[in-house]
């Protein structure tokens, strides 16, 4: 028996509330469901043993109007995978930067995701390989978060 397998990979989703939510930066910000659907058969056709979304699930942002059916939209399309979600600075918050168009990550920023998505940080066995996923967002931010993110990961890592 093999041990071989095949993983999807996807990011920047940003699926979008159909009508307009005030935040669409782009003309081409209207077809990101359209896009997401595609690129949702087209994983299908593969038949990928996961699915590991490496942030950004929705725009907007949570706490905007329009984020709760936005999330609703990505689970129904994203149906039916083994689907593990890392968090983006658009699902928790930007790394502390003046430039950041995203809130800042602060402590308990990650709330609305983990509600939707599961932890923000998590691992997984599959077929004899370790995932971790991590929440990059808050590398760096000093927040009492990233200390545990960290003591969880060495914990995660020694066992």
């Amino acid at each position: 028996m093999s041990n071989s397998f095949s993983i999807g990979i996807i990011s920047d989703t940003h699926f979008r509330v159909r009508s307009a939510d005030g935040q669409a930066a782009y003309a081409s910000d209207a077809c990101q469901n359209d896009r997401n659907l595609r690129v949702a058969e087209l994983l299908r056709a593969r038949e990928p043993a996961l699915v590991i979304h490496m942030g950004d699930m929705t725009h907007p942002l949570p706490g905007v109007p329009g984020f709760a059916e936005a999330t609703r939209v990505a689970r129904e399309t994203l149906t039916g995978f083994d689907l593990h979600v890392a968090p983006g600075n658009h699902d928790v918050g930007d790394k502390l930067d003046s430039r950041a168009t995203a809130p800042r990550v602060e402590d308990g920023s990650e709330t609305v995701f983990t509600e939707a998505w599961g932890p923000a940080w998590h691992s997984f066995d599959h077929r004899g390989c370790h995932f971790v996923l991590l929440d990059g967002c808050v590398l760096g931010s000093g927040l009492e978060r990233e200390v545990r993110q960290w003591d969880w990961l060495e914990a995660d890592l020694v066992g």
